[in-house]
């Protein structure tokens, strides 16, 4: 995994078409995604970071007025949200000051309109929950956004 390039009540998706459901027991049951990086072509996710979670709006007029602190990383779906915090940090210096990353999935609704789901958080002084959540895990699809707010 690396960095490539750097550029200055919700309704969800379907959560069938995802892979998931209100079951706790089949949340607990579901393999975990294993994929093979060495034969596997990673896909490109657009990161936003900023000091907090951008709103819907601005993905929304995103043809009209570009989002600062985008980052383009190239990642596989197994990407847990402690390896993505290290390519967020090796990148953006904010990042690196940060003593926490909350981390939003940014997708379309079924209207086409962005609505952001919250992912979980990474960092502090004693290790998250969140930190081992994949991007399969969490529902992320080839096409949706992560949104990073970055805390201290």
């Amino acid at each position: 995994m690396r960095v490539v390039e750097r550029n200055g009540g919700r309704e969800e998706r379907g959560r069938e078409e995802r892979g998931q459901t209100n079951d706790a027991a089949s949340e607990k049951r579901a393999a975990p995604v294993v994929i093979e990086r060495e034969s596997t072509c990673p896909t490109l996710i657009r990161v936003f970071c900023g000091a907090s979670h951008h709103r819907p709006d601005d993905y929304n007029n995103m043809n009209e007025t570009a989002i600062a602190n985008e980052l383009h990383i190239y990642t596989w779906m197994d990407a847990t949200l402690r390896e993505i915090t290290g390519l967020v940090q090796d990148a953006n210096e904010d990042a690196r000051k940060s003593s926490r990353l909350a981390y939003s999935i940014v997708f379309p609704d079924r209207r086409g309109k962005y609505t952001l789901k919250k992912a979980g958080v990474v960092g502090g002084r004693k290790p998250s929950p969140d930190e081992d959540k994949t991007l399969a895990g969490l529902g992320f699809q080839s096409g949706d956004f992560l949104d990073v707010a970055m805390f201290n």
